[in-house]
């Protein structure tokens, strides 16, 4: 190991010339080219006479790096990179780097970093199997580039490391010391992974993580954070806030600013409350292009809009009770999934999802929608658990409840908007509440009610188009079975059951005849009511049993295509007069 002092003002640090190198401060030069074992030192003896320029034109190596004591202003320049072993220290005065290579650290044992202020133009990479670095001041690195630590300890020292962006790498260990009130600060200049800690092993901290971003470019850009590493829990993943002051930062957590930028995230991997109300922001949009994990609340504020991939997933994965889903109008892409065993969550405001099936899924966990509504571009399934409605109206193109799971309904009603089994709660735990269900596609496509021989208010099967067939299953009983449709469609119930109904409005017109059938020909089905009269028309009737007190008349206008039992084949009003039993 050997010592080198640069000498003779302006020169290029490349790697075989000599002239402005020296064995001792203010000595001859001539001495060899620093090695990785060599400590460099610039001094007030490295001028000649006047300002004065080093200019790295190959990668260079040393020890130390030491500048101090400057007496007259040095430039360091250049875009070659700079590998350093040992420690950095640079002066508050008459110095200024220019220099845009990339800075590695390579220790291999524990070493100091002091910057004074000065800024890196490069990226910086910490690199050194067991090294560790302490920053004795804050950091900052002005690169566009994504800085890393690929190996060793980087010991943040109660101070702020700031960056563009920042990744781990590797599957070395790699450990960030953030001591009680260490900060990363993230200040990205365009579109990018601001925070990548995804494809990595061997990571940990230590300390009170925090975070904070401080986008500088102008307009709107995409900004992700990459938390998709196998070492983020329920109780190790970071909060995400929004805050009023941009300088900040939140404990355990990533802290966003207030201000004129304005920015879409996305957001890989796992994480814990993602809550952008704290003190207003400048999210306007969250790209849902990646699956993801949130073990806390889900809070968006008016006006935040979402994007990216429908096909992706969310899922609220807590472990603990309390936690909370506001969505405050924004219909978020990815689909949702509950699942954390002992979980429970409740809507703080309307809660829309447009992910593929299911759109909502609940896997673990209790769901209480409170007052609000819950609206799924496609599928709602509570495969364990329960969902609780309250008064919020649920909009889904099918609802499955698996078998001994619950569903608790208010009086919002809910809406089917969908084909092929729409409603599926047998075995299921079901309580109706007030309200009403109603059928609304207008497709053709064949859709089947699995009733599960439960009791319901109003069904009302609706559509203004398509001629669909309605499949009908379980033994269930209905205040009122209804159809709006302006179009002819067809009732299939299933062989051998019974639907109970206090009302029975289905008529059609001679535009749009209504079939009534059996799923399997010459097998019958019923359909019963207590008392009053059942007035339908423009039907046609086949293996029905009409019974339970009340008079059916099917209307004159109605079919009487064979194998029934107790309809009368006239109008209500004709019916006062004579009665035709078929």
């Amino acid at each position: 190991m050997a010592d080198r002092y640069w000498v003779g003002g302006t020169g290029n640090w490349d790697g075989s010339t000599t002239t402005n190198w020296s064995a001792s401060s203010g000595g001859a030069g001539g001495a060899s080219v620093p090695t990785s074992a060599d400590n460099v030192f610039f001094d007030a003896n490295s001028d000649a006479g006047g300002t004065f320029t080093v200019t790295l034109t190959t990668t260079a190596n040393c020890l130390d790096l030491t500048v101090s004591g400057l007496d007259n202003t040095m430039t360091f320049a250049g875009t070659s990179a700079l590998n350093v072993y040992g420690s950095l220290s640079y002066p508050a005065t008459n110095f200024s780097h220019t220099r845009t290579g990339t800075t590695t650290f390579r220790a291999t044992s524990s070493k100091t970093i002091t910057t004074n202020g000065i800024s890196f133009g490069g990226t910086v990479s910490f690199n050194g199997v067991a090294g560790q670095w302490t920053l004795q001041d804050d950091f900052t690195g002005t690169a566009s580039g994504s800085n890393t630590l690929v190996n060793g300890t980087l010991a943040l020292n109660d101070k702020t490391l700031s960056l563009q962006r920042f990744s781990l790498t590797g599957t070395s260990t790699k450990v960030i010391s953030f001591s009680t009130s260490g900060v990363i600060n993230l200040t990205t200049s365009s579109a990018a992974t601001a925070l990548d800690f995804s494809g990595t092993t061997g990571f940990s901290w230590t300390g009170t993580p925090s975070f904070t971003f401080n986008p500088t470019y102008a307009g709107t850009n995409t900004i992700t954070f990459d938390f998709s590493g196998a070492y983020f829990t329920e109780s190790t993943a970071l909060n995400v806030y929004s805050n009023g002051s941009p300088a900040t930062a939140v404990a355990n957590a990533i802290t966003l600013p207030t201000g004129t930028k304005t920015y879409f995230l996305q957001f890989n991997g796992s994480y814990k409350d993602i809550d952008f109300t704290y003190n207003g922001n400048s999210v306007i949009g969250i790209n849902c292009a990646a699956d993801n994990f949130i073990y806390g609340n889900l809070k968006l504020p008016v006006g935040v809009t979402t994007s990216g991939s429908t096909s992706r997933r969310t899922t609220l994965a807590s472990t603990s009770s309390g936690k909370v889903i506001s969505l405050n109008g924004a219909s978020w892409t990815a689909a949702l999934d509950i699942n954390g065993v002992g979980g429970t969550w409740t809507f703080g405001s309307a809660v829309a999802t447009q992910g593929n099936e299911p759109s909502f899924q609940i896997i673990n966990g209790s769901v209480d929608a409170s007052t609000y509504s819950l609206t799924c571009s496609n599928g709602c399934s509570i495969t364990n658990d329960s969902l609780t409605m309250g008064d919020g109206a649920l909009s889904a193109s099918n609802v499955t409840v698996s078998s001994g799971k619950q569903l608790t309904l208010g009086s919002g009603g809910v809406t089917l908007t969908g084909n092929g089994t729409i409603w599926n709660v047998s075995g299921a735990t079901f309580s109706v509440g007030t309200s009403n269900i109603t059928t609304t596609n207008t497709s053709a496509g064949a859709k089947t009610f699995i009733g599960g021989s439960k009791t319901y208010n109003k069904v009302t099967f609706g559509g203004a188009t398509g001629s669909p067939v309605f499949t009908i299953t379980g033994n269930n009983t209905f205040s009122e079975f209804a159809t709006i449709k302006t179009v002819a469609c067809t009732f299939t119930f299933a062989a051998g059951t019974t639907q109970t109904v206090g009302k029975f409005t289905v008529r059609g017109n001679v535009a749009k005849l209504i079939t009534l059938n059996s799923s399997t020909p010459t097998s019958t089905y019923t359909l019963s009511a207590s008392s009053g009269i059942i007035d339908s028309n423009y039907l046609s009737i086949q293996d029905s049993i009409a019974t339970g007190g009340a008079t059916w008349y099917a209307g004159i206008n109605s079919t009487n295509a064979g194998n029934n039992t107790g309809w009368i084949f006239e109008s209500a009003t004709a019916g006062n007069f004579i009665h035709f039993f078929v």
